[in-house]
């Protein structure tokens, strides 16, 4: 059964996770960006994002794209998951 609250969380774990394993492509579109909006409305129309999505990418700093953090996020978005198959 969907859970719309689990749902909207794994939504932004994605979103986190694609920050983390494309910080280069976020740091490239970020500066070609003019400015903030364009950006969301660019990582909208190449990756789908919602815009509850784009605010996590977006909100994304260097200090969360660790190793650790990144293993953090993937384990909690398993668990959001497995929260969604029980």
């Amino acid at each position: 059964m969907q859970n719309p609250e689990v749902t909207s969380r794994l939504a932004a774990l994605d979103a986190v996770l694609w920050a983390i394993d494309n910080r280069h492509e976020l740091d490239d579109l970020a500066l070609a960006s003019a400015n903030e909006a364009e950006l969301v409305a660019e990582l909208q129309r190449l990756h789908g994002f919602t815009d509850e999505q784009c605010g996590f990418v977006v909100t994304s700093s260097a200090r969360v794209l660790t190793q650790q953090y990144r293993n953090k996020i993937a384990a909690e978005r398993e668990e959001a998951l497995k929260d969604l198959r029980d």
